[in-house]
């Protein structure tokens, strides 16, 4: 099995007798509960992408609070959609040219 999960180009260097001593160390190693758990760090980022999600969908939803009217809520949030879809597009343009323009002058 030791054999099996090495790269292929290390299986030819590898003699028997040091497969069988990866393998006792193996053996000796102390059994671990390897169940997976969620850390502090995993709940930082799980509460970090609530935000952006809320952060990101409130705008569309603000017509909807401050307009009484559904039907004139629901265009002034498609069209606050739309706006918002077009800003960050030109935004990630933006971010484009300057890689790029990083990039060559980096002589790529």
């Amino acid at each position: 099995m030791i054999v099996d999960e090495l790269p292929p180009l290390l299986v030819p260097t590898v003699q028997t007798a040091q497969l069988e001593l990866i393998r006792e160390r193996i053996d000796r190693m102390p059994a671990f509960d390897v169940r997976p758990r969620l850390t502090s760090r995993d709940w930082r980022g799980a509460f970090g992408v609530c935000i952006l999600v809320i952060l990101s969908t409130f705008p569309v939803v603000i017509p909807f609070i401050v307009v009484e009217d559904a039907r004139l809520a629901l265009r002034a949030s498609n069209t606050l959609a739309v706006l918002l879809l077009f800003v960050c597009g030109l935004i990630m343009v933006a971010v484009g040219i300057i890689l790029v323009s990083i990039a060559i002058a980096l002589g790529g």
